[in-house]
């Protein structure tokens, strides 16, 4: 029998690389996917950076309940601080009838239905010059974001790591003696790094007591708080102001209204019965304020505001991140 030599079969040929044509196809197809997904995964990653603020505006929140739980009433939105507490007692340096005055008087109101025992003899030197004689010095406004801080933080240590919050004495009679005995307070967890002071003096605002700044992570103004003074109606002669508005030039620096209506309707405010807390956003700017209604539209990318702020939220309210939102005005 025969023997046949099996058919052997032709080595395999070896497949060269990809073609400068086929490199060129793929990169391009990976550019275009690129080109898709990136908005979708910026938007996604913007949104929930914003969600996050939205949940510590919860949080800030609760802080407040906290504070009403324990002292009967929310933290006001406007506070004097005097060195001397004497000075509660009597007409403010600046007059009558004035601001400042008037500042007093309703700060006086707040610490008698905070505490009733309240020693108005007692001083103490907060802005630590070692003078606690003079009321025309001494004296000194706290702005909403300024008292979201000093209200649910309390006291600020002096010393090293600095800004230390301690909450408020226990005694009675000296609730801002500094952080010795047992204490009310922190109602609230602040993260350190984003305790700052960015409303200056300039802006209605003081040096003292520093405010808050969401986790956005730019340069910007803090959480604005403004409470509707236990629903009797909001006030906004206390708002920071020379802030600049977009248009410098025509409407130069004026007081915002700040708080947002739901209508023209007058007094048609959102949480008309306990506060706004407003976040400013990515553009770091408050905006203008007003009427804010869903449906309208303000939305768009047309101001149409006018100088007294009575008609539509404009471009900078529109990433504005609040307790009364589920997440930025534009959404």
């Amino acid at each position: 029998m025969q023997n046949q030599t099996p058919a052997t079969s032709a080595p395999p040929r070896d497949r060269g690389g990809f073609t400068l044509l086929e490199l060129l196809i793929v990169i391009v197809i990976i550019a275009l996917l690129a080109g898709l997904l990136l908005p979708a995964i910026n938007a996604a990653s913007q949104k929930a950076r914003m969600g996050r603020v939205r949940q510590e505006i919860s949080q800030l929140e609760a802080s407040i309940v906290a504070f009403k739980n324990r002292f009967g009433i929310e933290p006001p939105s406007q506070f004097r601080l005097y060195d001397d507490f004497s000075w509660y007692l009597v007409d403010d340096a600046a007059g009558a009838g004035t601001p400042q005055d008037q500042a007093r008087l309703k700060s006086v109101g707040v610490i008698r239905r905070l505490w009733p025992q309240f020693d108005f003899s007692l001083a103490r030197d907060w802005d630590g010059d070692g003078d606690t004689t003079t009321q025309a010095t001494e004296g000194y406004t706290l702005t909403g974001a300024e008292c979201l801080v000093f209200f649910l933080g309390g006291i600020i240590d002096t010393g090293a790591g600095l800004p230390n919050l301690t909450g408020f004495s226990k005694n009675p009679r000296a609730p801002f003696a500094a952080s010795t005995g047992t204490r009310d307070g922190p109602f609230y967890e602040f993260a350190a790094s984003r305790i700052q002071d960015r409303i200056t003096t300039a802006m209605g605002g003081n040096d003292l007591i520093p405010e808050y700044v969401d986790s956005l992570g730019v340069e910007k103004l803090p959480y604005l708080y403004i409470n509707s003074n236990d629903g009797s109606g909001y006030d906004a002669s206390h708002l920071p102001l020379a802030i600049p508005f977009d248009n410098v030039a025509t409407e130069g620096l004026q007081l915002r209204d700040g708080i947002y209506r739901q209508s023209e309707t007058a007094n048609s405010f959102y949480k008309p019965k306990t506060f706004q807390i407003i976040s400013p956003g990515f553009d770091g700017d408050y905006g203008h304020g007003g009427v804010y209604e869903e449906d309208d539209f303000g939305h768009d990318d047309r101001d149409n505001l006018t100088v007294n702020n009575t008609e539509h939220v404009g471009p900078a309210d529109r990433d504005n991140i609040t307790n009364f939102t589920d997440l930025s005005l534009r959404e």
